[in-house]
């Protein structure tokens, strides 16, 4: 090969291996820090943020940081002042501050509901606005819709430039999305008794001798009567476990009656009263095709006379029904991961790992009070159900007993 063919040759290597660069961005020197960032600045920012709105058709839902910045727990005002689920606000906020952009779409404002990124604060818009404040100028942006599973489409509202991002922020379906769901988190396997009182006299009492029995003991049934199955009693005892909110409100005095009250107590001395009120699903309900609304208040108080010391319950999952709270609804006194990991107890909100030292009832009644004190909360018609079981409801059929 002669020199002239070894110059031609390298040319060309040279050529293809600027092509295969260009094809492969991926091989290139890192561009700046932040320079693709929708918000460069804002990671630096995050702890300095003290309001949060996200606006969509439907309305605007505000969180504010109490005290403006610093340690302040952040609460939604139109609920009230009701603590934020501050583990989705994070999330919101994170994914806002590493968005970057991957690829520019369109700029005609025609174009933006094929998008979604049409401003909400204009008629037909159908983004989700999005701003997050400290004390200077806030930072705002139009979340649009999903792409490829990881990406949304955004857009800056001063800017006529729509962006694919590299994040897909969650946003719940309603403002009751954003509040702190759970009420109170108490294990079947710590429940001694309950009893159900009802307004019209009926009461529905349960009770165990000791923790390790697998079924509950229904007292003072109906003569001629008999249980359905020996475990029906148990799912009323999973009433309090994993409890969570539709909606909240501030309680107030009562305006009805309530239709039934539900009092627990714990081997260790915890009191739980939950006090139950029905009424008409007329006034905007979640749920459409509920016949009712579901509204409870909470109050807790400490008892030396229930104390025991005990093991937790081993349940036999055999003798669960998922109707009531067993193993396929997860709410079951028969359905504890800690029975058969207990690590896994630790993992699980409310449910204890027995290596670990258990709270003083007194301080957990008095931490309860002071996070459901002065609320009432709407609950799925599931849990009522569990709070307001009657006889019917775990009694044998007349004619089947017969």
């Amino acid at each position: 090969m002669n020199a002239r063919s070894v110059k031609v040759l390298a040319v060309v290597v040279i050529v293809l291996l600027g092509l295969l660069f260009a094809l492969n961005p991926g091989n290139r020197d890192e561009s700046p820090e932040g320079s693709d960032l929708m918000f460069p600045a804002l990671k630096t920012r995050l702890n300095d943020l003290s309001l949060v709105t996200v606006t969509d058709a439907d309305g605007t839902i505000t969180m504010n940081r109490e005290g403006g910045t610093g340690d302040g727990r952040w609460i939604v005002p139109e609920h009230g002042g009701y603590p934020a689920d501050t583990v989705k606000l994070r999330q919101l906020l994170l994914a806002l501050a590493n968005a970057a952009r991957v690829e520019q779409k369109t700029s005609d404002p025609e174009l933006y509901e094929r998008l979604g990124v049409a401003d909400p604060r204009e008629d037909g818009g159908n983004g989700v606005l999005v701003t997050a404040a400290a004390n200077d100028e806030p930072i705002s942006l139009i979340l649009g819709d999903s792409a490829q599973g990881e990406f949304r489409y955004a857009r800056i509202p001063e800017q006529v430039e729509s962006w694919l991002i590299d994040q897909n922020p969650q946003i719940p379906e309603d403002s009751g999305g954003w509040l702190l769901s759970d009420i109170v988190n108490i294990d079947a396997s710590r429940i001694q008794s309950a009893a159900i009182r009802h307004s019209d006299g009926e009461v529905v009492s349960i009770r165990k001798e000791a923790a390790r029995q697998s079924n509950f003991e229904v007292e003072n049934i109906p003569e001629g009567r008999e249980l359905s199955y020996p475990s029906v009693a148990n799912g009323i005892a999973g009433a309090l476990s994993n409890l969570t909110l539709e909606a909240v409100r501030a309680a107030g005095a009562p305006d009805q009656e309530a239709s039934a009250t539900a009092e627990f107590a714990t081997f260790d001395g915890l009191e739980v009263r939950v006090s139950i009120f029905s009424q008409d699903a007329g006034d905007g309900s979640a749920d459409e095709d509920a016949d009712e609304q579901h509204w409870i208040t909470l109050e807790a108080s400490v008892s030396e006379a229930n104390k025991q010391d005990d093991e937790p319950a081993e349940t036999d999952p055999a003798n669960s029904d998922p109707a009531d709270g067993g193993p396929a609804e997860d709410d079951s006194a028969g359905d504890n991961p800690a029975e058969n990991d207990p690590g896994a107890a630790a993992e699980t909100a409310g449910e204890r790992d027995p290596t670990e030292e258990k709270d003083d009832p007194a301080d957990e009644a008095a931490a309860i009070n002071q996070r459901v004190g002065g609320w009432a909360y709407r609950i799925s018609t599931y849990k009522a159900d569990q709070l307001t079981r009657r006889w019917e409801d775990i009694l044998r059929d007349e004619s089947e007993a017969s």
